[in-house]
């Protein structure tokens, strides 16, 4: 049986707490169209992945994937990225009426960091090439 990439995972885990953070951002924000933050959710993810070819080459960086076998500790650091935003989730019930749109923004980075990981992992690059 093939095991499940970890940063696969990790990139379907943070998807769905995005969607949650979206969903409770506009039940309980302000009275705004209802597909603003899907839609800014989907620009900076997009945004974010159209721009990674180029600022790697720009900031002379080496990335890797989140998550690696030679760091299995790395799956708990990168659990943080959902965890994140599944509490920042639970802030529109308590605070109605304000706007999250930056926690989105944020939210929609992280959601693109896992998934360029997880474009990176299934590739096979290596962390640092």
């Amino acid at each position: 049986m093939k095991r499940i990439d970890p940063n696969l995972l990790l990139a379907v885990t943070t998807l769905f707490a995005l969607a949650l953070l979206v969903m409770s951002a506009t039940l309980f924000g302000p009275a705004d169209p209802p597909w603003r933050y899907v839609a800014t959710a989907a620009v900076v993810t997009v945004a974010f992945l159209a721009l990674q070819p180029v600022v790697p080459r720009f900031m002379k960086m080496k990335k890797g994937p989140l998550v690696t076998a030679e760091a299995p500790s790395s799956a708990v650091w990168a659990a943080i990225y959902p965890g994140l935003i599944i509490l920042s989730a639970a802030l529109p019930p308590l605070f109605p009426g304000v706007s999250f749109g930056l926690a989105v923004v944020i939210a929609a980075v992280f959601f693109g960091s896992t998934v360029e990981s997880a474009i990176m992992s299934l590739r096979g690059v290596k962390a640092g090439g």
